[in-house]
């Protein structure tokens, strides 16, 4: 699909394509249609990378069958009848075809009044679109030029029907969308106005509420009020009987020193008694040792047992509060403490033993009884010792014979591994009181 030669007597070049419409883009017969499709997909991906658009990029993307028609047919028509490189690569594209369908070839002629007015009116286009450049009717054509100059303007008669056709079928679509989007706009507006009415109740109903709440405030504020008070006065009621608690104990306490008190006068005076007549040791039938063995007919666990051991001289460790809680508990630990140092002083005095009690340092409440002199000693474990570790400590720090008085199961199977002697508390009570 050439016209004419170069002005230099070169290679013919090939005159340009007048620019479709949009509208003779979409009127293409579907056979025309079909067969152009395929050269546009190759024309847009023949397109250097500078030339090519977002709306290019997308159209490429896109399947033949979506350029066929609906939004992606309207879009590419469009990108068509701008004339831009697409349409050109594709006009290069039909050129080089050697057969092009008669809706395509008119397509690239353009409008009919520019094909009249640039060709020869007496010339006739054969089959290829070509014309006869000897300005006369061509004899081998076998048709007359009127006869063809009138087929010519039916042709563009149609294709303008057509063109009418599409413009109008477009016009009725964009009226009917219109309507929609009146119809549309107008249920919104209905929606909206129904909407505000809506709000307004909302916000006559939210103000009767905020009126109501301001109200149940108040009355809450002076509810709160009367609560607080007589929370108030339920608390001073409170310290009160707290403060008359504290005051019972404090005499609780000095009541409890008195008898201690007494309690010391009382021991005090035993210990003199007992000074005055002490016991004197007869001869050992034990076996001495570590442990001590006892005579044949002696039993473990009996007084006669704790008779035996507990002779003059011998180092007693007395377990104190495994003592005093199983026989005073119900005195306070203070009054614990003096009654089981005189027990242990007493029993110094009659058999000359060398007793000292071990004591939970975290368990003193007090200081160390007065009582005892130097015939008792008393010990108090250090923070974070206890008495037993205490026990075993001092069984395992000398080589003499001791004895271990404790009704703990852990702790005697403890110091007996050392070798200490060990007697409950009832056998030893029997003979120190």
């Amino acid at each position: 699909m050439t016209s004419g030669t170069g002005a230099g007597g070169g290679p013919p070049r090939p005159a340009p394509a007048p620019v479709p419409t949009v509208t003779a883009l979409s009127s293409l017969p579907s056979d025309a249609s079909a067969w152009l499709l395929p050269r546009v997909r190759a024309a847009l991906h023949a397109l250097d990378d500078d030339e090519v658009t977002p709306v290019i990029r997308r159209l490429r993307a896109a399947p033949t069958s979506r350029l066929a028609g609906g939004r992606v047919r309207r879009e590419l028509d469009e990108l068509l009848a701008e004339g831009g490189p697409p349409w050109r690569a594709l006009v290069d594209r039909i050129r080089a075809e050697d057969t092009v369908p008669d809706a395509v070839a008119r397509l690239l002629a353009g409008p009919a009044d520019e094909a009249t007015s640039t060709r020869d009116p007496q010339a006739a286009p054969d089959r290829g679109g070509r014309q006869d450049r000897s300005g006369g009717h061509d004899p081998s054509s076998g048709q007359d030029p009127a006869a063809a100059a009138r087929e010519r303007a039916e042709a563009r008669a149609r294709d303008r029907l057509r063109e009418v056709r599409a413009e109008r079928d477009e016009l009725r679509r964009q009226l009917t969308g219109a309507a929609a989007r009146a119809a549309a706009s107008e249920r919104d507006a209905a929606r909206t106005d129904a909407e505000l009415a809506a709000a307004h109740d909302r916000i006559a109903e939210l103000e009767r509420a905020l009126a109501s709440a301001g109200e149940e405030r108040d009355r809450a504020v002076d509810r709160e009020r009367r609560r607080r008070d007589g929370e108030i006065a339920r608390l001073e009621a409170a310290v009160t009987d707290l403060r008359r608690a504290e005051e019972e104990r404090a005499q609780d306490r000095r009541r409890q020193a008195e008898r201690a008190r007494v309690a010391r006068d009382e021991a005090s005076r035993q210990i003199a008694g007992h000074r005055s007549a002490p016991v004197e040791p007869g001869p050992s039938r034990l076996v001495p040792g570590r442990p001590s063995r006892l005579p044949p007919d002696v039993h473990r666990g009996t007084t006669e047992e704790a008779a035996l051991l507990l002779h003059a001289g011998r180092l007693v460790l007395v377990d104190g509060y495994n003592v005093t809680k199983q026989h005073q508990g119900d005195l306070d630990l203070e009054g614990q403490r003096a009654w089981l140092v005189r027990i242990l002083a007493a029993l110094a005095a009659r058999r000359r033993v060398r007793p000292t009690a071990v004591f939970d340092g975290q368990q003193a409440g007090g200081s160390r009884p007065a009582m005892g002199g130097r015939e008792v000693g008393v010990v108090f474990t250090p923070a974070g010792v206890t008495a037993d570790d205490e026990l075993v400590l001092a069984v395992e720090a000398t080589d003499e014979p001791v004895v271990v008085v404790t009704d703990d199961r852990e702790l005697a199977g403890r110091v007996a591994a050392s070798g200490a002697d060990v007697i409950g508390t009832r056998a030893f009570l029997g003979v120190a009181r």
